[in-house]
């Protein structure tokens, strides 16, 4: 058990291991261990990490007769991805349930598209693609076997949902995690697997409430919108990246944006209402912090697409009366009404 090295205590009622970076070794060994250790559902290339000098990665984790129970510091960015083949081969049904309280992580797909912060609660299906990227970040990880989230779960499509720390019961599920997590040393068996079974059902309750009401019947538009909403500062937003996240493929996301114009014009839509607002309420903030804000890679690509939407530059906008740049802002109102009222099929044709 020496090549898993930090610690492991196997005499006690609860199995205990610890992965760890021994002071000798090098970082590559380290990461090929981690790799090793996830390798019945994931794939980590140690290569990769000898990129971050200042790397580290410490798991603690406890054994339970009716799943595992972990808890992981990340320093630097880890990333891992579904390796399909060997579960294909092995018939893996394991769901990964992450607790986020430290950091950030992104997924592809997820079920929304939101990014995942602290207090979010995450659900990957290692029978199903996906990746998953967390930077400087504390998780709490519960793996169990998709049988034990209870008789009435059955075969529902729960990778990549993700339950929001403001969502009801979110609070609660975190607690008893957190809870379970230190309680463990000095619990029986017993009364882990009792605590496991408890928070299980609670989670399967919290999974089923939210998503077969409210997830499933969002429109690929509506979750797509989501996405452009809190990336609209990412200037590589874009139909592929949305697709992407949404784990669906282009020509799905180019059909529920046809009668907007498309999602290109649509996303160009959305960053000059973002900008427009910055440019006439603060005339000394600098164009290059707006176009920065909007998600425009230069105060030059800005600046065209205000040309063509005004006939006139934004330096023109911000020496208006106020009367004048009432009826500029009145025109950018009227484009949005006409989208929102195309989207809602009151009136044919596109967006002018």
């Amino acid at each position: 058990m020496n090549k898993w090295a930090g610690k492991v205590q196997a005499d006690q009622q609860i199995p205990f291991v610890r992965y760890a970076r021994n002071p000798e070794e090098s970082m590559l060994h380290f990461m090929g261990r981690i790799a090793q250790a996830i390798a019945f559902a994931f794939r980590v290339e140690p290569e990769a990490y000898a990129e971050q000098p200042d790397f580290d990665c410490v798991t603690d984790l406890h054994m339970l007769a009716n799943g595992i129970i972990a808890r992981t510091w990340i320093d630097g960015t880890f990333m891992i991805e579904s390796d399909q083949a060997y579960v294909e081969s092995h018939a893996a049904d394991q769901l990964f349930i992450y607790f986020f309280e430290k950091g950030t992580a992104k997924m592809a797909p997820t079920r929304t598209g939101l990014p995942i912060g602290v207090g979010d609660i995450l659900i990957m299906d290692v029978a199903n693609p996906g990746m998953l990227q967390q930077t400087d970040s504390i998780n709490l990880r519960i793996i169990v076997p998709r049988s034990s989230m209870g008789p009435d779960f059955g075969d529902r499509d729960v990778h990549g949902c993700i339950i929001p720390a403001q969502a009801p019961l979110a609070g609660i599920l975190n607690t008893c995690a957190s809870r379970l997590m230190d309680d463990l040393p000095r619990m029986s068996m017993s009364e882990g697997v009792a605590a496991l079974t408890m928070l299980l059902q609670l989670l399967a309750h919290a999974i089923s409430e939210r998503y077969e009401r409210r997830y499933q019947q969002a429109s690929v538009r509506d979750r797509a919108e989501a996405v452009i909403t809190h990336q609209i500062a990412q200037p590589d937003l874009s139909a592929s990246s949305i697709a992407e996240q949404l784990g669906i493929s282009r020509s799905t996301l180019y059909r529920a944006f046809e009668n907007l114009d498309g999602v290109k014009n649509y996303i160009l839509a959305r960053r000059l209402i973002a900008a427009w607002s910055e440019i006439i309420e603060d005339p000394q903030l600098a164009l290059s912090i707006v176009a920065q804000r909007s998600g425009f890679r230069s105060s030059s690509a800005m600046k065209r697409a205000f040309n063509q939407l005004t006939d006139v530059s934004i330096e023109e906008v911000r020496d208006m009366s106020p009367q004048q740049q009432s009826a500029a802002t009145e025109r950018l109102s009227r484009l949005m009404i006409r989208n929102w009222e195309l989207r809602m099929g009151k009136v044919p044709g596109r967006p002018g």
